[in-house]
C-alpha cells in the first residue's frame, strides 16, 4: 500500500495527484485552516506546475510579484546576496550557504492562492479517510526496517505494511514515529493581518525587514491597503508597538502558530532509503521550500 501521512494543503494536493495513494490523517493544517493563510499564500508558476494549478482550479492568470529588502527606511528591489544573508540570518539564524542566492525578488506567481486550493479539495479528500476519522485511528509509531505502520484506535492497534510513503508531517514529528533520537530547532511564527494607507511599498508585493532592531521579519501586501506581518518573537503589546511605526492602521486578526518554523540547517536523514518521501518546508525541515517547490517534487514520485 501507497500512504500519505498528514491532512494538510500539501498531503491534499498529493492525493489529487496521485489518487492511488490513501491518506493517513493527522490533525488539522495549521496554516491554511482560516480565511487568511498564516503563512505564504501564493504559488510561484513554474511550467512543471501549471498542469496541477488547471486540473484543481482551471484556468489561471500569471500575476507579476515584485519583493524589497528594507533596510533603515530605504528599499533595495535588486538581487543582493549579502542583504539576504542578513535577513536570513536574522529570521532563522543558521542557514546553508546556497540559501542567499534562493532569495528571488522577481517572479510570477498564480492568481491562485494556496487557501483557494485548500477550500475547494479539503472536504473531497477528507471523505477519502472518513474511516479513520470516525474510528479516531492515529499513527503511533513506524518500523522502518520492516516497513511497517502501526496504528492505534479506541478499538486497539493494528499494523500494516507499506511500500512508499509521502510525509507531509513536520520532520521532528516523524522522528519521533520513527523512534530516532535527533533534534531540531523552530521558532514561533506570529502574524497580523493590517488595515493600513501609511505604507508605501513603491510597487513591491512583498518586503523582507532586514533592520534587527524591528521585530518583523517581512510584510507582503494582501490587496489594496492590506497588509499581513510576520515575525518570530511574542509582542505583548501589539498594537503600541505598531505605532510607533504607523500612524494610523486597524488590526483586523492575528495568530501564533508554535514550533512551525524550521531553524537551523536542513537534515540529511535519509528517509528514502526506507521508502519514505518527506515534501513540505516542515517535513524537509527547510523554510524556503515553497509551496510550488513542493508541487514539483510531487510530480516527480
Amino acid at each position: 500500500m501507497k500512504y500519505i501521512l498528514g491532512s494538510g494543503l500539501i498531503a491534499f494536493i498529493a492525493k489529487k495527484m496521485l489518487p492511488e495513494y490513501q491518506i493517513i490523517p493527522s490533525g488539522k493544517s495549521r496554516f491554511y485552516q482560516y480565511d487568511i493563510a498564516t503563512c505564504d499564500d501564493y504559488i510561484v508558476c513554474h511550467p512543471d506546475v501549471d498542469d496541477v494549478i488547471q486540473n484543481i482550479c482551471g484556468k489561471f492568470i500569471p500575476v507579476f510579484f515584485k519583493r524589497a529588502f528594507s533596510l533603515g527606511g530605504d528599499l533595495l528591489f535588486a538581487q543582493n546576496n549579502a542583504f539576504a544573508s542578513m535577513w536570513l540570518k536574522k529570521s532563522y539564524g543558521e542557514f546553508a550557504d546556497y540559501a542567499p542566492s534562493l532569495i528571488k525578488m522577481d517572479m510570477f506567481i498564480y492568481n491562485i492562492s494556496g487557501t483557494n486550493i485548500f477550500k475547494r479539495i479539503e472536504k473531497e479528500c477528507i471523505k477519502t479517510c472518513a474511516d479513520a476519522i470516525r474510528n479516531e485511528e492515529r499513527i503511533e509509531s513506524i518500523d522502518l526496517q520492516q516497513k511497517k505502520l502501526i496504528l492505534k484506535s479506541p478499538n486497539g492497534k493494528r499494523m500494516v505494511e507499506y511500500d512508499h510513503i509521502i510525509n507531509t508531517l513536520p520532520l521532528n514529528v516523524l522522528f519521533k514515529l520513527c523512534n530516532i533520537d535527533i533534534e531540531l530547532s523552530s521558532k514561533d511564527l506570529h502574524t497580523c493581518v493590517l488595515a493600513t494607507d501609511d505604507f508605501d511599498f513603491e510597487g513591491a508585493t512583498e518586503v523582507l525587514i532586514v533592520d534587527d532592531y524591528i521585530d518583523f521579519i517581512k510584510c507582503t501586501c494582501l490587496g489594496k491597503n492590506i497588509y499581513q506581518l510576520f515575525y518570530t518573537t511574542d509582542i505583548p503589546q501589539l498594537s503600541s508597538y505598531l505605532q510607533l511605526m504607523i500612524k494610523k492602521f486597524k488590526l483586523i486578526n492575528g495568530t501564533c502558530v508554535r514550533n512551525s518554523i524550521p531553524c537551523g540547517m536542513p537534515s540529511d536523514y535519509n528517509f528514502d532509503d526506507f521508502g519514505i518521501k518527506n515534501v513540505g518546508s516542515l517535513a524537509q525541515w527547510d523554510d524556503l521550500i515553497d509551496l510550488s517547490t513542493c508541487i514539483r517534487i510531487l510530480t516527480q514520485i
